[in-house]
């Protein structure tokens, strides 16, 4: 048994004699790669991105000395037997190979490095400032989180970016901050970092505006919709204008009523509202600490519809006159129209009979004297 058991340990040292150690390691953004150098004084280290086939880097190390490719931009240090790698985004997730001056693989370390998250709660009209924790040429991507697409924001190179014209108002980019200036629901989202060569996602950037106030009036069935302004887990509360106790519609994600209530990404749907929707819809995080949002809801039929059945029922109160009543008024209304009708016939006539007299006297008349004796002449 003691033989086999040797036999195992003599064949697991030699394997790793041949081929190398192998190790997996994961980091926060930000960290440090410590790659030992085993007492090697001349090594080779080549990098390949998990992200792209094609991308590949290298180091050479002698002793203290380091020449390495562009992609570690001078991050490399020697240290304490160890190979150093530092800053580390998740652009350098990838395996690191490193060999003697023969080619004999001394350590494999499989990387993996975790996006960096940032989260922003503010309220609206106030200005936030984020920092760009590297500098390497990136695209900002921008996750609407009240409808919307998402679209290219920023180009940033060098600390510094050109933004979308529909933003430079109120979005700019210099000195590797990003300042956004007088927050409205426009402003809240992700604003994710992209690596603008290899397309990795190096940073997420999350922005909640808080302390909207918001007043919708509706017709009773119409549908309801209150706005999160925030993509994380929240409690939407609800507290009757009657004053009742108040209830809560959703705790991270579980909706407590069922029916009419209905969850979407970023907002909550309310169907059928009636009078008893009446009131104040509240939405905290799930502390309740930050109040994102609260909706006054003021449910109510129009006032045409509501002027319409006052007049009706007005109507329906007032006495009607009898049938024989109604009856004689339109007899007398018809013997009015009937008498000026032929009031007005008559005065046609007269004044028509009088002009055709007018007409008959003046051909029958004898010419003037004068006229008599102008004929005579001719």
């Amino acid at each position: 048994m003691d033989l086999i058991i040797q036999a195992f340990l003599y064949g697991t040292c030699f394997v790793s004699f041949i081929m190398g150690l192998h190790e997996t390691v994961q980091k926060d953004f930000g960290d440090v790669l410590f790659i030992p150098l085993y007492n090697h004084t001349e090594v080779k280290i080549v990098f390949q991105s998990s992200q792209s086939v094609k991308h590949a880097a290298f180091c050479k190390v002698h002793g203290d000395l380091v020449n390495c490719s562009s992609w570690f931009q001078h991050r490399v240090t020697v240290q304490d037997d160890f190979v150093n790698v530092n800053k580390l985004t998740p652009a350098d997730t990838g395996k690191y190979m490193m060999s003697d001056l023969h080619g004999k693989n001394i350590v494999t370390m499989a990387l993996s490095v975790e996006v960096y998250q940032q989260e922003y709660i503010e309220y609206a009209g106030k200005n936030v400032e984020i920092s760009i924790p590297h500098k390497q040429p990136s695209i900002l991507l921008f996750r609407p989180t009240i409808f919307g697409e998402p679209f290219q924001l920023c180009i940033i190179q060098n600390g510094s970016g050109l933004c979308h014209a529909g933003f430079t108002d109120s979005i700019s980019v210099a000195n590797n901050k990003i300042q956004v200036n007088d927050l409205t629901s426009q402003h809240h989202g992700i604003y994710e970092l992209i690596h603008e060569d290899h397309n990795i996602t190096l940073c997420n950037i999350s922005v909640h505006i808080k302390g909207h106030k918001e007043s919708v009036s509706l017709q009773p069935g119409a549908v309801l919709i209150i706005n999160f302004y925030t993509h994380t887990a929240v409690v939407v509360q609800f507290v009757p204008e009657s004053h009742q106790k108040s209830k809560r519609l959703l705790v991270n994600g579980t909706t407590i009523q069922d029916g009419n209530v209905e969850l979407r990404s970023g907002y909550l749907i309310l169907r059928s509202v009636t009078p008893a929707y009446q009131g104040y819809y509240q939405v905290y995080d799930l502390s309740e600490e930050h109040l994102y949002n609260e909706v006054k809801v003021i449910v109510k039929e129009s006032l045409s519809i509501m002027e319409f059945h006052q007049g009706f029922e007005n109507t329906e109160d007032k006495t009607l006159p009898e049938p024989e009543t109604s009856m004689f008024i339109t007899a007398m209304v018809l013997s009015a129209l009937i008498i000026v009708t032929a009031l007005t016939v008559t005065v046609v006539y007269v004044k028509g009979t009088k002009r055709r007299g007018k007409l008959v006297k003046s051909r029958t008349e004898p010419k003037t004297s004068t006229d008599f004796h102008r004929v005579q002449t001719v």
